[in-house]
């Protein structure tokens, strides 16, 4: 078990449920690498279930509530099936219909899974708070990135699209301070 993992068990312990079925179907796929990492020779990059881990994290210290734990537990959960698509490297609908279809899919493998559908669909609407939790979203990897730039190892890997794709990507004045610091 990781920091991140251990950290969001001590203050979402339900999760743990969840999280532990996650990581199981299709062969762990949950585990695997980010693909934007992969792609740029990242050693020891962050998997789709670690960055589900800090988000969730980020979404208690944020706001404190089960709802939106719960919608940053489930937000890349399609991706299991779908795979870790990079956002500018496919239509919205396309990316949509894929992690629609991933979800249903999904809703029939968990347990309680219509209720994480109805929370990956709260994510997807990007209303209330559910907004901010998009953009959030958006920052972590541009962060992600910065972290890695800071081992001389990953110099030279392409790794700063991801800070204008982010700030493409906000609206809250919050959110922006955060990535620009």
């Amino acid at each position: 078990m990781n920091l991140y993992e251990s950290q969001l068990y001590l203050v979402a312990p339900w999760a743990k449920t969840v999280m532990s079925e996650l990581k199981t179907i299709n062969n762990g796929s949950f585990l695997d690498p980010r693909t934007g990492w992969v792609r740029r020779d990242i050693k020891q990059s962050e998997s789709i279930f670690e960055h589900t881990c800090k988000l969730a994290l980020a979404a208690y210290f944020l706001f404190g509530t089960k709802d939106a734990i719960d919608q940053c537990i489930i937000h890349d959960a399609p991706e299991i099936f779908t795979g870790d698509e990079i956002p500018w490297e496919i239509s919205a609908s396309d990316k949509f219909s894929n992690e629609q279809r991933a979800i249903k899919n999904l809703s029939q493998i968990l347990t309680d899974g219509p209720y994480w559908e109805h929370q990956f669909n709260k994510f997807e609407s990007k209303k209330g708070f559910s907004e901010y939790l998009t953009q959030l979203d958006k920052i972590c990897p541009a962060i992600q990135a910065l972290n890695y730039n800071k081992n001389p190892e990953n110099r030279n890997k392409n790794l700063e699209e991801f800070y204008p794709y982010a700030l493409s990507k906000l609206t809250s004045p919050n959110l922006m301070d955060i990535l620009n610091q």
